[in-house]
């Protein structure tokens, strides 16, 4: 899924998951493999691991933004952005999924 990959790629970017075992455990809540399973398989990350995904990035975003250093407050305005980049992308799922029923 490509907002995941996002996220995943903005994480490394500013040292926030060291790796795709980091990533998957601390922000994602699953397993060390699962990141790397779902790039190799091609599937899309399960709506639990979305909705983990979200609270991570919402309880994360407040203690940035509230930093006195502009930098850290910079990454808690990107963390805000991917959060409601996922949270859109969660609501066109379960849109196509209630369709799908």
């Amino acid at each position: 899924m490509k907002i995941v990959k996002e996220i995943y790629d903005f994480t490394r970017a500013n040292n926030l998951a060291e790796n795709e075992c980091d990533f998957s455990r601390n922000w994602l809540n699953k397993s060390a493999r699962y990141y790397n399973m779902l790039k190799l398989t091609g599937r899309d990350a399960s709506f639990d691991a979305l909705v983990r995904l979200s609270t991570n990035l919402q309880l994360r975003k407040g203690s940035y933004q509230q930093s006195a250093i502009g930098e850290m407050r910079a990454i808690g305005e990107q963390i805000e952005e991917y959060g409601i980049k996922l949270n859109n992308v969660m609501k066109a799922r379960s849109i196509a999924e209630a369709f799908c029923l």
